[in-house]
């Protein structure tokens, strides 16, 4: 997030009296926070993926910042999440480098050592799940940036507790 710019900055760069009134106008506008809620989770997802969903949506909710936008994106990092350990587990066993068989110029098979594709497909997997880590606000350096949902603390400590209770027991039970 860049730091705002003062109006002798401003006049530094150039901007006219009428685009420094509006910047300064764009400041004093704060963005209404949206309303709070909670997702629905999607009726296709495995046991993993739904654990993931439900510790996500836990740790933003207890944060106070879910909403029912969030959803598309906390099924996002849920796919995500179990893809990249399931894709991780079978990097462990095939290894970083894996033989391969080429031909060369004459035609001739030629066994050879090449990286291993799954190299390239886990370091994808683990981009695009610190850039939902960021969008969700879960890393330290993007949660200042993160604003409450109206209403957030609607929920007292009963029905959060029984929220959380019943999601140890629907993991107790898939297990």
């Amino acid at each position: 997030m860049s730091r705002p710019i003062t109006s002798a900055e401003a006049d530094l760069r150039g901007y006219t009296p009428a685009a420094q009134k509006r910047l300064a106008e764009n400041k004093l506008e704060q963005p209404e926070p949206l309303e709070a809620g909670r997702p629905d989770a999607p009726p296709y997802f495995s046991e993993a993926e739904r654990a993931v969903w439900d510790s996500t949506i836990l740790m933003i909710e207890k944060r106070g910042t879910l909403t029912p936008g969030d959803g598309p994106t906390i099924t996002l990092y849920s796919t995500t999440s179990v893809e990249l350990r399931t894709e991780r587990k079978l990097l462990d066993a095939e290894g970083r480098v894996c033989t391969v068989s080429r031909l060369d110029r004459m035609g001739r098979e030629i066994v050879i050592r090449a990286v291993n594709p799954r190299v390239r497909i886990v370091r994808d997997l683990e981009k695009l799940m610190l850039s939902l880590v960021r969008e969700l606000g879960l890393t330290p350096l993007r949660r200042h940036g993160v604003k409450h949902a109206r209403n957030a603390n609607a929920l007292n400590a009963g029905e959060r507790a029984l929220r959380e209770s019943e999601l140890i027991f629907s993991r107790k039970r898939a297990n």
